[in-house]
């Protein structure tokens, strides 16, 4: 993922494992964290195994008689704010001004596996994935922001051909792409996303504006929409319910088998 590649400052098959990697020895990887880190791999490896994916999860984890208790949602640590703590640049704090916002709605929810950074706002910390899908399934909107801000610039220059694509675009400000797997579950959680417009909106690769998900700009901008889509819960649900027809047609785990591994199955011949 893009937040490895800065920590390592090499790609895959460059790295010290103890069973070295090799893309020949591979008929496909796909790859869920990013489309501009999916084109940059197969430039540089002169390959194109590298397969752009939405995270494929199980149908089973749609409750359809989940009741929509919870307003709003975020799942996530905001650590990321903790690894720039020394920062002057505002945008390198935006996630935790995107949770302060949720967290003024009524019955708002954030689910966390930092307690150490998200005590102040977490109502739900470490809690099993049924735990948090469950949760979900029980939540009108989802907030995402689909980026993350690292701290490695001088590994990421170490990176072949690393100034040629677009995912490196913002490396000085320690900011790269990171398509969360927020995306798939509120997709199958009937969450109607409310996503960050940041510098690549890798979201497009699978799903529209407006009629998959919504855009917001700023954590001013976050508040607008949240009231606007709970004032208005008839006309907003009908996005989330979009988002999760187009994710069960195209990238649920049972699309990705019929797509990528049917083929190799010899037990369904």
């Amino acid at each position: 993922e893009p937040t490895t590649l800065m920590y390592y400052g090499k790609i895959p098959p460059e790295r010290d494992t103890a069973v070295k990697w090799n893309i020949d020895d591979w008929d496909l990887v796909p790859q869920s964290t990013s489309p501009s880190v999916t084109e940059y791999l197969n430039g540089v490896c002169g390959t194109d195994k590298y397969v752009p994916i939405l995270d494929p999860i199980h149908p089973k984890w749609h409750d359809p008689t989940a009741e929509k208790i919870y307003t709003v949602a975020y799942c996530g640590g905001t650590h990321e704010c903790h690894a720039c703590r020394g920062s002057t640049n505002d945008i390198h704090m935006m996630l935790k001004q995107f949770v302060n916002v949720l967290r003024e709605f009524p019955d708002s929810i954030h689910i966390s596996a930092w307690p150490q950074f998200d005590g102040e706002t977490a109502t739900h910390l470490e809690i099993t994935d049924a735990h948090k899908m469950q949760l979900l399934n029980q939540t009108k909107i989802q907030v995402i922001k689909n980026s993350h801000f690292g701290w490695h610039t001088v590994k990421v220059k170490k990176l072949p051909d690393w100034n040629k694509y677009n995912w490196t675009s913002r490396v000085d400000d320690n900011w790269v792409p990171q398509l969360k797997s927020r995306v798939a579950e509120a997709c199958i959680c009937k969450n109607l996303m409310l996503v960050h417009r940041d510098p690549w909106n890798e979201i497009e690769h699978y799903l529209e504006p407006d009629k998959h998900f919504i855009y917001f700009d700023d954590a001013d901008d976050l508040r607008v929409k949240i009231k606007e889509c709970l004032d208005d819960w008839d006309s907003a649900k009908k996005i989330a319910e979009n988002a999760y027809r187009e994710y069960m047609r195209v990238h649920c785990i049972n699309a990705f088998y019929h797509k990528y591994l049917q083929k190799w199955d010899t037990y369904a011949a």
